[in-house]
This record gives C-alpha cells, structure tokens and sequence, in this order.
C-alpha cells in the first residue's frame, strides 16, 4: 500500500481507500449543521456522533446545540418493533420474569430501587430520569410503587408496537371505481415531475433469538432486548418460568408432578456457550462416564463448556478457566485440598466464581468440609437414611423445599439416598430440609446481611449419589441443572454491571 499527497491507495486494482466524512474545523455554524446533514444521511448516527467526540472544536455552542437536536431527533424517529399476538404473549411472559427475579418477598410491586434493578436486567439504561419518569408515569402509593400489570403493560407500549390486523376490504362498486381513477388522473396532472414520493417506513426489525439444535423449542422468537453480551438482557439466559413452580399450566407432567420439558428449566436451552463449568470427582473417578453421559451430557446441551478432572491439582490448575467449580466430595482420611488450593478456592469464589459444593453421608465430605470451613466456618455432620421425596411448601419445614430460582419447575423434589446435615448455616439458607428434619440443600448469594457483591454464590447439597443413582428421581435433573445456571450470578452481574464471565478477570 503507498501513499500520495494525503491520499491513501489500495494495491489492490489501485481502487482509493474511502475514508470517513468529518467535521471540519472552523467552519460556519450553517455549513457545520450541513456537514452533520450530510454525514448523518450516508453513514449514519455513529458517525456523527464519533465526529461530535473527536471534534473539539465548534464555530459556536449554537452549532453543537442544533446537531445535537438533530441527531435526538433522528433516534426518536426509530420506529419500533411489530408484534404479533403471539409475540406479544411471548414478551410479557419475559417481562413478569424479570420482575419476579427483583420482587423478593412476591408482593407484586417493585420499589425505586427494585424497579432500576429491572431496567438494568432487560439490558436498558436504568438513570434517574428514566425512572423517575416511570414511577411518575404509573408508580402508586405513598412509595410510587409498580404493579406488575402496570410494569409490563408500560413496557410493552415503549418497545414494541402491536401488529395491525387486516381490514376487511369490500369489492368497490363501479361509481368508486370511478371516483377513484378520477383522483389518480388529478393527481397525475397536478404535481408532475414535482411531487417527491414520499419514503415508505419499514418497522424496525427486532432481535431474532433463534433456539439451538437439541432445544425443545425451535421457533424464533422476536425481542426487543440486547442479545448475549456482557450488558445483555436476562431475558436471553433465563426462561420464562425462571421462578415458578406449581403456578405453570404445563400440558405434559412426568410421574412426580413435575412439568415435563426443557423449556420449564430456569436457563434458556443452549444460552450458555460463553461459560465453563469445572467438575472436580474425588469420590471415585470411575463415575467420570456415568457424569458425563448424564448431567454433564444435559449442561452440554444448555451450552456449557464441561471440564472433567479427578485430582485436585488439576482441579485448581483449571479454575481460572471456569465458571462455576463443582466438586464430589471423598471419604475423610486422604490429605484432600491444601492450604495453598483452599486460598485458590477462595479468591475464585471472592472474585465472582460459582461453588457447586457436594457432600453425601459421612465420611464422604472430605473437601466439602475443608472448602466449607476456610470460607464460612461450618462443617456436614451426619449420616441419615433418606431415599425419600420432598415436597413444594416451607424450606424450614420437615419434608419440604422452599420457592426459589433454583427450584424452578420442580414441584417435588428427591432428597438423595443418604445424606449428611450442616452444624451451622453462617450466611447461607435452608432450600431444602429433609425428611429426618435437617438442612439438607443450602444456598448463599449476594445482598445485604448475606454474600458481598464481588463474592459467588454457593450451593451445597448433602446427597451426591443422586448425581449417578436416579438422576431423573423427582425432579433431580432441573435441580441441578437450574443450579449451574444460578451460580453464574448472570442477574446480580447485569445488575451491577460486572462481566457476565469471570474468565480472564482475576
């Protein structure tokens, strides 16, 4: 490539470089607005708006102040998206998940604070002015609280516009027909050679998420929010009955009530291909080939990369790598994790990562115990007899699990064959208490009095033999699987605008 006076050529069929049309320096407030025009015509908003950064010189504010109008006034004039009624159904679905996630005690409206964690998640812009003008617009009480119908029916009207349907055309009788040419005739003669025709506006066109190979749903569906991205949209990893149990109106359910498909899982089939989940099995590596063609075959289709290790040196040299770290725990009497893996394991988890931590009855909680007590000071105690089923009800009642994203789906639930019991909760909570009245599957994450926001979630579960041994018992596959998702934190990380990867960050 060579250059001459100024001009940059292409070796190429010696065909010039086009370059970018700038602002010039020094130019009239008339003509500066003209070259914005001109610019903002053939090369789009941004490119004007790069040509308002790198400029630093204007003829007057005057001149700014007019191409900035200009350029409001070119966004504003974006039409929105069209959609179908069955769209339409589609995103509300979207939208009263997103304010499920933020409305924590279900009372059906959202505060000043819980209304900008929303924003945030459907991948929008959540500044003061943006809501203050929807509490203003549809806030009530003395708080300026959002119902959920008035919360999405909001939205809707924002984003999207409804599809129009087709007027029934009546066959024209031979006097409109006439007056109908009569007009065309007068308006041929009148502005000949004059009249410009006038630009027909297409919709905008939405996002298109297609569903993945495998997926139970191949439709393509039509949003309005960001896709997969490190500001993305909740609604592009989380399903539509993300939070729901019993309250689905599923038309198929397995023998345990629970609703038969994938899409009633808490993640979107094969959303999750940007993340990697490490699986530490110290129990016995002969389970690698009973893991992999069970859950880990079911996280491969939702996308996850999956890697598999069975010595804890490899599991600590493939942490900077993952995502989520889930590891089986041994029989207490070998060394386990060292002091200098545990200080790994910590930052890992302090640094945003997911701990997927599995016990069973004692003495099968060796790592689980030594990872458990260097983070929060508590240990698994126990060996129940269990191989019972839990219902949907009170977490911190006998025999039952609690509502919560990680149960998404699942209206009963299989406790494992035996299982052990925390002596302490420190920060976590009772998702699942078992049939001898213990604690049986726990949870932390972030929030106040709980998990600082830097820090993972964690899940431990006290019965990992159901990872091999019934796995498709009562609802043990969702679990799990809703489980992987959860502790990626993807809500919490839209939310306070961290990298929805950890990868590469600590």
């Amino acid at each position: 490539m060579s250059e001459s006076k100024g001009k940059r050529k292409v070796s190429k069929g010696n065909e010039k470089e086009k370059e970018p049309k700038s602002l010039k320096r020094g130019n009239t407030m008339v003509n500066t607005i003209n070259e914005a025009k001109q610019i903002l015509g053939e090369e789009g908003s941004k490119s004007l708006e790069s040509n308002l950064d790198s400029h630093d010189t204007r003829s007057t504010t005057a001149a700014k102040s007019a191409i900035d109008t200009l350029l409001e006034g070119e966004k504003k004039g974006k039409t929105k998206p069209v959609l179908t009624e069955e769209q339409e159904e589609k995103e509300k679905a979207r939208l009263r998940m997103v304010f499920r996630l933020f409305d924590k005690d279900r009372s059906g409206k959202l505060e000043r604070d819980e209304l900008q964690a929303v924003i945030k998640s459907l991948g929008k812009k959540a500044t003061k002015a943006k809501v203050d003008k929807i509490l203003t617009s549809i806030g009530s009480g003395d708080k300026g609280e959002v119902t959920l119908d008035a919360f999405v029916n909001y939205m809707l009207n924002k984003l999207y516009t409804k599809e129009e349907k087709p007027t029934t055309e009546t066959t024209p009788t031979s006097s409109t027909k006439a007056e109908t040419e009569k007009g065309k005739g007068k308006a041929k003669g009148k502005g000949k050679g004059k009249e410009k025709e006038k630009e027909k506006v297409e919709p905008a066109k939405a996002v298109s998420v297609s569903a993945p190979a495998g997926s139970s749903s191949s439709t393509t569906t039509t949003t309005a929010f960001k896709p997969l991205e490190r500001a993305g949209s909740i609604v592009n990893f989380y399903t539509e009955y993300a939070g729901m149990n019993d309250e689905i109106n599923a038309e198929k359910r397995d023998q345990y009530s629970n609703p038969a498909g994938n899409e009633f899982d808490l993640g979107v089939e094969g959303a999750f291909n940007q993340f990697t989940i490490l699986v530490g099995s110290f129990f016995s590596s002969i389970y690698k080939e009973k893991f992999m063609s069970q859950p880990g075959q079911r996280l491969l289709q939702k996308g996850f990369q999956v890697v598999f290790v069975n010595t804890h040196k490899e599991f600590i040299d493939n942490l900077k790598k993952c995502d989520v770290a889930l590891f089986i725990s041994n029989i207490t009497g070998p060394p386990g994790f060292s002091q200098e893996m545990l200080n790994e394991i910590k930052k890992f988890y302090e640094s945003g990562g997911g701990l997927y931590i599995w016990g069973d009855n004692v003495p099968c909680v060796l790592e689980a115990n030594q990872v458990l007590q260097h983070l929060l000071k508590i240990q698994l105690i126990g060996d129940t007899p269990s191989d019972k089923n839990l219902s949907l009800g009170d977490p911190k009642v006998k025999g039952h699990f609690g509502r919560h994203l990680l149960t998404s789906g699942v209206v009963t639930l299989y406790e494992g064959v035996t299982i052990s019991y925390p002596n302490a909760l420190s920060v976590l909570n009772v998702l699942a208490t078992s049939t001898d009245g213990n604690p049986c599957i726990l949870y932390g994450e972030q929030g106040p009095s709980k998990l600082p926001d830097n820090c993972g979630r964690i899940v431990v579960d006290t019965g990992f033999t159901k990872l091999y041994y019934k796995w498709d018992t009562a609802g043990t596959a969702r679990y799990i699987l809703n489980a992987c998702v959860w502790l990626l934190s993807l809500d919490h990380k839209i939310k306070i605008g961290a990298p929805l990867s950890i990868v590469g960050t600590w």
